[in-house]
Parts: C-alpha cells; structure tokens; sequence
C-alpha cells in the first residue's frame, strides 16, 4: 500500500469523544486563538508572562470577552499594551 504525501492531518477529537468539530467551529476556535494572541495571551506559557505576580487587569477582560465569543475594542487592546509598557518600566 502507497502512502500519500501532502495529505492534512486529521482534526483532533478528544478522548472519549465521537464528535467532530464543525469548519464554524474550527473557525470560532482559531479567530479565538488569533484574538489572544494579539492581547499577548502566550496559549503555550502556564505562567505570568512578566512576573509570575504580574497580571494585567485589561488582559483578564479582554479573555472574558474573547471566552463569551465577543469581539474585544481596539480601545481596550490600547489599554492592554499601555498596562504592559508601564509595568516593564517599573521593573
């Protein structure tokens, strides 16, 4: 039997699981990967991304919105990076 090359991996369905996740879904998930990622969410660092006691009040309110599939202002994303500017200067 002849392995194909340059197929796509197979989405990931977590154990125990039968369920597909839908294209919608997929989508919903990484516009929710994306947005974190531009608030400086690090998806892959279980720590604070300064400090382990550092945490920036914006941040939190931005992954509420972004967790309630809302969209996050530009105004608060501002907020987010000014917090953090500050916060690096005081250390």
């Amino acid at each position: 039997m002849k392995k194909e090359l340059n197929t796509l991996p197979k989405p990931f369905i977590a154990p125990g699981s039968d369920v597909k996740p839908t294209k919608e879904e997929l989508k919903k998930r990484q516009k929710k990967y994306n947005m974190l990622e531009r608030i400086g969410v690090k998806t892959t660092i279980v720590r604070g991304d300064v400090d382990p006691e550092y945490e920036n009040p914006y941040r939190i309110e931005a992954m509420i919105l972004i967790n309630q599939d809302k969209d996050v202002p530009e105004e608060l994303i501002k907020q987010i990076e000014e917090y953090d500017k500050k916060v690096l200067q005081l250390n």
